[in-house]
């Protein structure tokens, strides 16, 4: 259930899944966008939410999927006085979208590995 701990526990669920990968170089981002995909649900959804992280082949993917149909709108902060959220994700993911479930949806972002891995 979405509550004020919910960010904290995203973004160690995040930390712990980038230590175990090895993936150092992109762990910060990582954990602000588990941070802000979180603090979505809980501010807009209201809804219970599942954080995913998936390891792909060339990207770190991470997913909130929760059960409010409304799609989030990318707004400049200043027009309702907050709202930053998919500001600093598009700052820092090489993608982010969102995708309409059967009760809900799910918006996810991605992180292009390290050189090398």
């Amino acid at each position: 259930m979405p509550t004020r701990k919910a960010g904290a526990r995203a973004r160690g669920f995040v930390d712990r899944c980038c230590i175990r990968w090895q993936l150092d170089d992109i762990a910060d981002h990582a954990a602000l966008i588990a941070t802000e995909l979180t603090a979505n649900v809980v501010q807009h959804a209201r809804t219970r939410f599942t954080l995913s992280v998936r390891l792909r082949q060339h990207h770190l993917q991470i997913t909130a999927q929760d059960h409010f149909r409304a799609v989030p709108v990318r707004v400049i902060a200043e027009e309702f006085g907050g709202g930053r959220g998919l500001l600093i994700i598009e700052g820092v993911a090489a993608a982010w979208g969102c995708v309409a479930t059967s009760d809900g949806k799910a918006v996810w972002a991605t992180l292009r590995l390290p050189a090398g891995r």
